[in-house]
């Protein structure tokens, strides 16, 4: 165990110091410890030091426990922090008490009256020691009765008070003058105060030295020359530095009144003319000083007009001026005015356009003018006077621009299926810009990519502003626009207009025109419209022209159908009939060109039955049957087959005989005499057998006529080949056969 770590560590009660202490005093400071383990140590230090022997202090231990300090007589320097210090084994413990010694103020330097003159700096001394150290503070009597004063402050711009109290006036000012007080005070007694006064003697002086007096011409000038300055105050006017007398000269008279502060002298000069304008001076003097003021006396008018006017350059918006400065009438010319109008428009006394520049700039850039636009120039100066006469007079025109505008009131007349007439009028006279030289004329199909192609138009007096567009497609949408242009080109271009040229006949047949035979008496025709750039209107359906190549008598008449597919069904038609066919497109126009004709035949039928029959007795025992093919074969005649029926019921060998095609007579043998038999003929086509002839009944008889087994017939030939031609006859004896020319058909 440590032994000091069960001592007790000193504890000190408080020091008791009195308040307001005052110089010669006396007073003791005690220190007592109250608690700690002995042995204890007890010490006095004043602001943290042993206390010097010069500061006239008495230590004094009372016993081990309690210690004092004695002041026979309180002074300033006792001022301090005083502390008592108590140590043993264990601590070291502090108590400390500041004492205060009040000192009342005294002067060191008292304010004095003083005299200044007007502009210079004044110093009003003040000064006090004590303790705590007097605070110093100056006031200004108000000049009222009875005398009241306002306490100075830092605000004032010319006050200032220093740091040692002393109080200074910067420039000083005659209403600075009057009664100054000054306090130095400490918060003990009543503090000290003493009134000093400021004597401000004003000089002569002018507060400028130098001003212009301007007039106009012909009025009256008045030069005052006013002083605020201590009397006597003497006044002497010059005129370019000689003394001016007033009696030696008419225009002028010097009158002198005197104010509250000074003199005031005025200079009147009548009826001033341009050579007036001259220097003056007034000379002010006092006792305190001498100064002057210098009068610049200028004589103003309106000023002259701007000389030299002439055009820089110009272009088709723009002209550039400059000018040389005129005299300015002794006043600074405060602007230009750029005046200027259409050569064809008002005279220059009515509201014309202008532009105002600074007085300080001899050009100008005239904007926004319109191209090729003659324009007259005049510019005019002003001062503060007025304005002058305006400059000779410049004249320019303008270059050209293209036109600024494209045509008006575009209007497009269709003429026909290939002809446009497009009209126009010019663009605003005051947007072209220049002569319209002529136009450009664009057009294309509306909505395609193509380029616009152009016709120039010469513009001719007296010509009307028309173009014809010709060659065009037909039913074709174009596209219109015109452009104006003059010697500098061509302008905007016009908005599009629209015309569509007239309908018109399809130009090109359908294409890929066939047909199908779907029956013997029906074909199908198909086809595809013509391309669309040759329908030349509103497709409003197609034709189908058809006849048989068998119809001679008709040739020159087929038929026709009309829809508005692309295709068509022909019906009741011939069987196994060959068949030419056209097809054209229509429109409201009309109908278009023909397809080349295509050839179709229909399919075979059974034919028809043989046109006539004849059974000729050839013996008693024979009977030739001949016949007409029939009328209507329908197809390819395979074969022909006789049919043979016995009347009176007498058996037969065979009742039917095939025949070749390419034969119209059978001869049937084996016949009974007197027996009566009826015959009929078929013909047969690749699709089966036709209807029957008409039946004939005849009897082999022992005597036979002359008769002529062939038919009536019609023989086409062929012009120029050969004609053979045959007769078939029979009868007992055999008949003699006779040719006889009866008539003649020709088909070319």
């Amino acid at each position: 165990m440590v032994p000091w770590l069960f001592i007790e560590a000193p504890e000190i009660d408080p020091i008791v110091i009195k308040r307001d202490l005052q110089l010669g005093m006396r007073m003791h400071l005690v220190c007592v410890v109250s608690k700690g383990d002995f042995p204890i140590l007890i010490q006095w230090l004043k602001d943290g030091s042993p206390i010097p022997e010069d500061q006239d202090v008495a230590e004094k231990i009372l016993d081990e426990y309690s210690s004092t300090l004695s002041f026979s007589s309180l002074a300033v320097k006792h001022n301090g922090n005083y502390t008592c210090q108590a140590s043993n084994a264990a601590a070291s413990r502090n108590y400390s008490v500041e004492i205060i010694v009040n000192v009342p103020p005294t002067w060191r330097v008292e304010p004095q009256d003083m005299e200044v003159i007007a502009g210079q700096h004044a110093m009003l001394a003040c000064a006090a020691e004590g303790s705590p150290a007097p605070h110093i503070h100056w006031m200004k009597d108000t000049g009222s009765l009875p005398p009241q004063y306002q306490e100075l402050n830092n605000t004032r711009m010319n006050y200032k008070i220093l740091h040692n109290g002393s109080l200074l006036i910067h420039s000083v000012q005659p209403d600075d003058r009057g009664y100054y007080l000054c306090q130095a005070s400490s918060g003990i007694d009543s503090g000290l105060s003493k009134v000093a006064y400021l004597s401000v003697h004003v000089p002569a002086k002018f507060s400028t030295h130098f001003t212009n007096i301007t007039v106009p011409k012909g009025s009256t000038a008045f030069l005052n020359c006013t002083v605020a300055a201590d009397k006597p105050i003497s006044i002497t006017w010059y005129q370019n530095n000689h003394e001016l007398k007033a009696k030696h000269n008419p225009q002028i008279n010097i009158k002198e009144d005197n104010t509250s502060k000074g003199v005031t002298s005025t200079l009147i000069f009548k009826h001033v003319r341009r050579e007036d304008t001259s220097s003056f001076i007034c000379v002010a003097s006092n006792k305190y000083g001498k100064d002057q003021l210098e009068m610049k006396l200028i004589v103003q008018e309106t000023p002259e007009p701007p000389a030299n006017v002439h055009v820089n350059n110009f272009s088709s918006r723009s002209v550039s001026l400059s000018w040389e400065e005129p005299y300015n009438g002794n006043s600074i010319i405060g602007a230009y005015i750029v005046q200027y109008k259409n050569t064809t428009a008002v005279p220059w006394h009515q509201n014309v356009v202008q532009v105002v520049v600074g007085g300080d700039q001899l050009n100008v850039t005239i904007k926004d003018l319109r191209p090729a636009h003659g324009y007259q120039f005049q510019i005019r100066a002003e001062n503060s006077v007025g304005v002058s006469n305006a400059s000779e007079t410049v004249t320019v025109t303008t270059t050209e621009e293209i036109p600024e505008a494209p045509p008006r009131d575009i209007k497009v007349k269709v003429k026909n299926s290939r002809t446009l007439l497009v009209t126009w009028r010019p663009p605003d006279k005051n947007l072209q810009n220049g002569d319209i030289l002529g136009y450009y004329v664009g057009y294309k199909i509306s909505n395609s990519s193509d380029p616009f192609h152009y016709k120039t138009f010469e513009v001719i007096p007296g010509m009307e502003l028309q173009n014809t567009l010709n060659e065009l497609q037909k039913f074709t949408e174009y596209s219109i626009l015109i452009q104006a242009y003059n010697r500098a080109g061509a302008g905007p271009r016009s908005k599009e207009v629209t015309a569509t040229t007239e309908e018109d006949v399809p130009g090109a047949p359908p294409t890929d025109v066939r047909c199908t035979a779907l029956s013997p008496q029906r074909i199908l025709v198909l086809w595809s419209s013509p391309p669309e750039s040759a329908i030349n209107g509103i497709l409003k359906g197609y034709k189908v022209l058809y006849r048989s190549l068998a119809d001679w008598d008709d040739f020159s008449h087929p038929m026709e159908q009309v829809t508005r597919d692309n295709k068509m069904e022909l019906t009741n038609l011939g069987q196994f009939c060959n068949y030419s066919i056209e097809v054209c497109a229509f429109t409201n126009k009309g109908d278009g060109v023909k397809s080349h004709p295509i050839f179709c035949r229909t399919l075979e039928d059974v034919p028809s039955e043989p046109a006539d029959i004849k059974a000729l007795i050839m013996d008693s025992r024979t009977v030739l049957v001949s016949w007409r093919p029939p009328q209507y074969p329908n197809g390819r005649i395979q074969k022909y087959k006789i049919y043979v029926r016995s009347l009176d019921g007498i058996g037969l060998d065979k009742d039917n005989f095939e025949i070749p095609a390419e034969q119209t007579f059978y001869t049937i043998s084996h016949l009974e005499l007197h027996h009566r038999y009826e015959f009929w003929v078929s013909a047969f086509t690749a699709v089966g057998e036709g209807a029957g002839s008409r039946h004939i009944v005849q009897a082999p008889a022992s005597h036979v006529p002359a008769r002529i087994a062939s038919f009536t017939q019609q023989v086409i030939a062929v012009l120029h080949e050969d004609l053979h031609l045959s007769c078939h006859s029979v009868g007992e004896p055999a008949p003699l056969r006779l040719w006889r020319k009866k008539d003649y058909k020709f088909m070319v």
